[in-house]
């Protein structure tokens, strides 16, 4: 009789314990969840900007390879002349930049805090930089068209650029 009177006693007072066991095990599950999908969300913003400076850094390298092709951020104080093949290398390599531009908009246009936010300050501040240039212009003008509809807009209404010359056929996928 003694023995279960103390396995009551011992019910009443493991009971409450175990609640509390439960629900301190629930929270703490709730916290790892909370601090993964953070982690998740970092990797991925990472993954982004990695991907996207990866193919910004290819371009700065064609910068490099080609200088006569006046490709870099700040123009030459005196451009060669190119020839009808320098003209449609430098076209490229202006689409090349102009899609990568692209892509940063359609991926930190909206952001309005945290890593995302300031890459986007970062890629405005080189649209702006490109914007200024006479060739990077012209590239835009004859290709423009095949670039998202609002990324256009944006480039127009923001910096200026003239509307792009519209071909029959798109010639960016």
């Amino acid at each position: 009789m003694e023995i279960l009177k103390f396995f009551e006693d011992m019910k009443v007072l493991v009971d409450p314990l175990a609640a509390i066991g439960g629900i301190a095990g629930l929270y703490l599950a709730l916290a790892a969840y909370r601090k993964a999908t953070k982690k998740e969300q970092l990797d991925r913003e990472r993954g982004t900007y990695d991907s996207l400076d990866a193919k910004y850094l290819d371009f700065l390298r064609l910068s490099i390879q080609h200088p006569e092709l006046d490709l870099f951020e700040r123009p030459l104080p005196a451009p060669p002349e190119l020839s009808d093949q320098g003209c449609v290398q430098q076209l490229a390599a202006f689409a090349i930049l102009l899609s990568i531009f692209e892509r940063a908009y359609l991926l930190f246009k909206d952001e309005t805090d945290g890593l995302r936010a300031r890459q986007w300050a970062g890629w405005q501040g080189s649209m702006s930089q490109y914007a200024e240039r006479g060739n990077f212009r012209e590239a835009w003008r004859l290709c423009g068209d095949g670039f998202d509809t609002a990324f256009q807009t944006f480039l127009q209404n923001e910096y200026n650029l003239p509307a792009p010359y519209r071909q029959t056929a798109s010639s960016h996928p």
